[in-house]
C-alpha cells in the first residue's frame, strides 16, 4: 500500500510538471509572437524611411496625430493648444535637444505658444520636464504609435496650426520669428 501511494504521488507530480511545461511553452510562444510583431513593425517603419516613402521627420503639410501623444503624467500637461504654436520634438538623452529647449525658453518672451514632444519613456520625459520647468507643455510619443517614425529625427522644430505642420524650421529662433510675424500680421489686419 505504501508503494502504491508513493507511485500515485509521483505520477501526480509528473502530470503537474508536464502541465506546467505546457503552460510555460504556451506563454513563451505568445511573448515570442508579440516580439516578432514588434520587430516586423519596426522593420516596416525602417523600410519606409530608407525607401523614402516616409521621412524620419515632419514636413510642411504633415498632420500631427495628437491622439497618439501621451501627456506627461506627473508634469501637469495642459491639453493640446488650439491655433498656431511652435512644436519641438526632443530626445531626453540628446545634448542638442537640451540646447533647443533652452532656445525655446529664451524665445518665450515673444509669447509664442509651444508644445514639446519627447521621444523618451515616461521617466526620462518627466526628468526632462522637471529639469527645464516646462511640464505644462510636455507630451511624449509612445514607442508603439504608428506615427512614431516621424519623430526619429531630434531635435525638430516646426510651426503648427492646430495639428497641421505649417513650416519646418532650422532652429527655434526661426520658428519664433515666423510665429511672431504671423501674429503681427494678424493683429495689423484687425481694425
Amino acid at each position: 500500500m505504501n508503494k502504491t501511494v508513493l507511485n500515485r504521488i509521483f505520477e501526480a507530480a509528473v502530470v503537474i510538471a508536464f502541465a506546467a511545461l505546457i503552460f510555460m511553452n504556451y506563454r513563451l510562444r505568445r511573448e515570442l509572437d508579440q516580439a516578432r510583431a514588434e520587430v516586423r513593425g519596426l522593420a516596416d517603419a525602417l523600410g519606409r524611411v530608407s525607401s523614402g516613402t516616409s521621412r524620419g521627420s515632419f514636413v510642411q503639410g504633415d498632420s500631427v496625430a495628437t491622439k497618439e501623444l501621451v501627456a506627461c503624467a506627473a508634469c501637469g500637461t495642459q491639453p493640446w493648444p488650439e491655433g498656431r504654436k511652435m512644436m519641438l520634438v526632443v530626445n531626453p538623452e540628446c545634448a542638442s535637444c537640451d540646447e533647443a529647449i533652452n532656445n525655446l525658453k529664451a524665445a518665450m518672451p515673444l509669447k509664442v505658444p509651444h508644445v514639446i514632444v519627447s521621444t523618451g519613456d515616461e521617466a526620462s520625459t518627466l526628468r526632462l520636464a522637471h529639469a527645464h520647468k516646462l511640464g505644462s507643455a510636455m507630451f511624449r510619443i509612445p514607442r508603439q504609435a504608428p506615427q512614431r517614425v516621424k519623430y526619429m529625427k531630434t531635435p525638430q522644430v516646426m510651426l503648427v496650426d492646430g495639428t497641421s505642420v505649417v513650416a519646418s524650421c532650422q532652429n527655434v529662433q526661426q520658428c519664433a520669428s515666423m510665429a511672431a510675424g504671423q501674429r503681427t500680421l494678424a493683429s495689423a489686419a484687425t481694425p
